[in-house]
């Protein structure tokens, strides 16, 4: 299935569970990436506006956080 939210950063999560079940994340360019933890990330952006990430995936080995299109523009 597709991931719609991605972090490297564990900092950046309000709420977090670490994953203890060796769970991978496969990307576009066929690499993989393990997945240690999910929760929820909280963006807040330069107008003031907030929004709340639910089950973000905490991944230390991509080069950027990924976050859904769609989601932003709603």
């Amino acid at each position: 299935g597709e991931t719609k939210y991605v972090c490297k950063d564990r900092r950046w999560f309000k709420d977090y569970e670490q994953d203890e079940d060796g769970s991978i994340l496969h990307m576009g360019n066929e690499s993989t990436a393990p997945i240690l933890g999910r929760g929820s990330i909280v963006l807040i952006f330069s107008s003031g506006k907030s929004i709340c990430l639910k089950d973000v995936l905490h991944v230390p080995g991509i080069r950027k956080n990924l976050v859904s299109g769609s989601t932003l523009s709603t």
